[in-house]
């Protein structure tokens, strides 16, 4: 069947790769920026001239907190509204053992994923003092918080634009591998009706002798018997001749 319909094949596979290319350009690339903040303790709980890091055991639940109040989303529809097609995620990062909050931000255009991502970095200090205000925690025994690590380029990721032109391209050979099943299969319908026809006509044309009488000779035989058939035969009276030799026999004698 696809030898029989390449004209079909590669009509389609020439609007496949149209296909890929038009999605390809329309579809953009997403670009990712991530950065990661670790909690640390307040100025009380850590003994005089005592080491801060040493003391962040403790924090695991503030983290946690912090986390759900930064993903909440309203704060992510704020902060989004300006960048559509963005996307932001917080989440305690459990690849390590201290209290740390990373989030990832992904952006249309790599001047929106920076954009973005320091905006949710400024609000997390932000919203971690306001959760400790409303539970009137002192200043000087607040968790702060402190970037660790912050993108300074963002990661262009493709997947979306080869899911999309990947399944463009798909749907598009699908739909040329069905209307060459469907050409050919009309093809072969009217060659079937096309040799019934003919087979019908050829069977017509067999069966006219016998409906009207095959040449067998005998008319042949039945003209040489006319010709030689005799009046009494071809049902012509003979008396007229019988009388005139009757008459002509009377005057011989008289």
């Amino acid at each position: 069947m696809l030898v029989r319909r390449w004209y079909v094949i590669v009509a389609g596979v020439l609007l496949a790769a149209g296909a890929v290319v038009f999605v390809w350009s329309e579809v953009t690339p997403d670009y990712q920026r991530s950065a990661s903040q670790l909690l640390l303790p307040g100025a009380l709980s850590i003994p005089e001239g005592g080491n801060p890091y040493l003391y962040i055991d403790g924090l695991g639940q503030a983290a946690d907190v912090l986390s759900l109040a930064l993903g909440a989303e309203s704060l992510i529809e704020e902060v989004t509204a300006d960048h559509p097609g963005a996307t932001v995620t917080v989440a305690r990062d459990f690849s390590t053992a201290g209290p740390v909050v990373r989030i990832d931000v992904s952006g249309p255009t790599d001047a929106e994923a920076e954009e973005i991502l320091t905006d949710m970095i400024e609000r997390t200090a932000v919203v971690l003092d306001d959760i400790q205000a409303k539970a009137d925690v002192i200043a000087e025994d607040r968790i702060s918080v402190l970037p660790l690590n912050v993108d300074a380029s963002s990661t262009i990721d493709q997947r979306n634009r080869i899911t999309f032109a990947g399944g463009a391209g798909l749907l598009v050979l699908l739909l040329t591998l069905g209307m060459a099943g469907l050409v050919d299969g009309l093809a072969r319908s009217r060659r079937r009706k096309r040799s019934r026809r003919e087979s019908a006509r050829a069977a017509a044309e067999r069966a006219l002798p016998d409906s009207f009488g095959q040449d067998t000779g005998e008319d042949d035989d039945l003209d040489v018997r006319d010709l030689v058939e005799t009046p009494a035969a071809a049902g012509i009276s003979s008396r007229p001749s019988e009388r005139r030799t009757r008459a002509t026999r009377d005057a011989r004698r008289s």
